[in-house]
């Protein structure tokens, strides 16, 4: 690919939500620092190895952290990461999308925006390449991911995770979001619900509406129908893309999960 075309696909403004519970993280206490983003993996934080795959991506031109006090920052890895002077850092607020919000609001230049979190520490290059070509195929003003269950199983097989079971086939929630017109300003509080009960799949689905539910339970939801009932119920033109790679659908969350991540890490000689 030549220089020319990579910098005509940076285009996307990449949003890493950073920000901790108000009660706190139990993997950040596991492992002794103040938020999940800065829980060491191969030596760097979880954000340090976030940053660094947009970084490599073809598709962002501009890195922002959300939710962590920069004083966090200034020491370690990150402190380094953030000499480069590519990403910046701005103040979260009460919730997920409070915070999307006020990112969304509040900078100007924002649109197309990639949202992701910092408990992503397998993201790749690749994956974040495909999900930004893949959402600016159409005319969508919001999209999610989802990835097979049976990739990430193959992948993971000693991770438990929890998976959308629709008539076709289960997924895997990604955290991996996409605001791509002014109308999907809205998307966000919506999203924000979601990524909130992605490990209660029926509460998810039950956003769309009683009957949608139903039919998820009993096996007759279609992931092209819950399109369907998404973007009617957002009033937007939404989409869930199905992403091809296991690592889209790993987030950590507990110390199990952070013990496959470095493995995985470690075995692709990140050190």
């Amino acid at each position: 690919m030549s220089s020319g075309t990579q910098t005509e696909r940076k285009s996307f403004t990449a949003l890493i939500l950073a920000g901790s519970r108000p009660t706190g993280d139990p993997l950040a206490r596991a492992t002794g620092v103040s938020h999940k983003a800065l829980v060491p993996l191969v030596g760097k934080a979880m954000l340090s190895h976030v940053i660094d795959a947009l970084r490599r991506s073809n598709s962002i031109r501009r890195i922002i952290v959300c939710g962590i006090n920069p004083a966090n920052l200034n020491n370690g890895d990150l402190g380094h990461v953030l000499e480069a002077g590519d990403v910046t850092v701005v103040e979260g607020l009460s919730t997920p999308s409070a915070s999307v919000n006020h990112v969304l609001h509040g900078m100007n230049d924002i649109l197309p925006l990639l949202i992701t979190t910092a408990d992503h520490p397998l993201l790749s290059p690749e994956v974040i390449d495909e999900f930004c070509d893949r959402a600016t195929q159409e005319s969508y003003d919001a999209v999610a991911a989802v990835v097979p269950a049976d990739l990430v199983r193959r992948a993971f097989p000693d991770s438990n995770r929890t998976y959308l079971r629709f008539r076709e086939r289960a997924y895997s929630g990604c955290n991996l979001f996409g605001i791509l017109t002014p109308a999907g300003l809205g998307a966000p509080a919506w999203f924000s619900r979601i990524e909130a009960h992605r490990k209660r799949p029926w509460r998810m689905i039950s956003l769309l509406g009683p009957g949608v539910l139903v039919k998820f339970a009993l096996g007759r939801m279609s992931l092209a129908s819950v399109e369907k009932y998404a973007s009617r119920k957002m009033g937007l033109r939404v989409t869930v893309i199905v992403l091809s790679r296991p690592e889209a659908g790993y987030d950590v969350d507990t110390v199990d999960h952070l013990k496959v991540a470095d493995a995985v890490l470690r075995s692709q000689g990140v050190d």
